[in-house]
């Protein structure tokens, strides 16, 4: 993945930055999952004191590792130098919690970066813009997540650009008012002119997403090494793909630990910097060698019991219409693009 993008050869390892991951339970293997993996894979394991654990007296802990894991170890891969800090939400596993697990971050400045692997969308029944409850305006998706003047948290979402403020005396939140257009319901933020389309954003123009894309198919997915039972109830070690925005909200938060290093300095609230380099992201199209009456494809191929092997083919430009509407430096589907080598080399400018 390193290759991928473009971060070989960079002399970039995330050194001196600390990405936040968010957990909603303390998977305790953790750590000594990842060591193993990268020892077994001529990976550089955790330093002492490169990992730490933030973990509130009543969050949840478990011996089995999973999506947290999986999160630490994919920014981990991404950016091997920089710390991690592994912030566990207190309690139970929605709602307010996560939002402590967030602004604790932010009050105490544990992370630069901050990655949370947690299940909001504008497409779930009751998330719309006037109903999001303020844990939902968190740094999700591998952002930075950065702090406003004042008593004001700037969080940076797949939906906006959302300040909402405490009161004073820290008994009143007040969400930041909604917009009023479709789709996420917020206007669209100015970072945004100029390079999502006309056509996507819609009239009047609203918040387009997504912003960004990393490796998020679990078919080719990300190796990591985790702790699970077993059918007998045993903890046993063994490695699996990972998959999904879980994959790729981490691996683009490791990019950002790298983007940091190359400015010698926090980002803070990315998007503006991100978007001003559109032209630097490897930006995806449904046809991308631009030959006539020809779609991109991908393959998955599986083993076959007896041997052999069974290829899938599909075609996802047949329905490009549809489901990845591409214009001149954004799709509906991968944002901006991925990552390269000249994003990274324009944050030493």
């Amino acid at each position: 993945m390193r290759d991928a993008y473009g971060v070989t050869g960079t002399g970039l390892d995330g050194k001196g930055v600390t990405v936040g991951i968010i957990g909603l339970d303390d998977e305790t293997n953790a750590p000594a999952d990842a060591d193993r993996f990268s020892a077994e894979h001529g990976e550089p394991p955790f330093a002492p004191g490169q990992f730490t654990t933030y973990v509130p007296e009543n969050a949840g802990t478990s011996p089995a590792g999973g999506e947290f894991t999986m999160d630490i170890e994919a920014a981990h891969a991404m950016a091997p130098a920089a710390d991690i800090a592994y912030v566990v939400a207190p309690g139970k596993h929605d709602g307010h919690p996560v939002l402590d697990a967030m602004t604790r971050i932010v009050d105490e400045h544990l992370a630069d970066v901050v990655s949370g692997s947690v299940l909001v969308g504008t497409g779930l029944p009751g998330l719309t813009a006037g109903s999001i409850a303020p844990y939902e305006q968190a740094a999700v998706g591998g952002t930075t997540l950065a702090t406003g003047p004042g008593n004001r948290y700037a969080w940076e979402t797949g939906w906006a650009n959302d300040a909402s403020a405490l009161s004073d005396d820290g008994t009143q939140w007040t969400p930041a008012p909604p917009g009023d257009q479709d789709g996420s319901g917020f206007p669209q933020p100015g970072y945004q002119r100029g390079t999502v389309p006309p056509d996507m954003a819609g009239s009047p123009p609203s918040r387009t997403v997504p912003d960004v894309a990393a490796l998020a198919d679990p078919s080719l997915g990300l190796r990591y090494g985790h702790t699970s039972f077993d059918i007998k109830g045993n903890l046993v070690y063994s490695t699996t793909n990972g998959g999904g925005t879980s994959l790729a909200s981490p691996l683009f938060a490791g990019v950002e630990a790298l983007m940091a290093q190359a400015h010698h300095g926090p980002i803070g609230f990315a998007n503006p910097a991100l978007y001003a380099r559109h032209q630097d992201f490897h930006h995806m199209l449904d046809n991308p060698v631009n030959t006539p009456n020809t779609k991109s494809f991908a393959t998955v191929e599986q083993a076959v019991a007896g041997g052999g092997t069974w290829v899938q083919l599909t075609t996802p430009g047949q329905y490009a219409d549809s489901d990845l509407t591409s214009g001149p430096g954004y799709t509906m589907v991968t944002g901006l693009g991925s990552p390269t080598r000249a994003l990274l080399d324009s944050f030493r400018r």
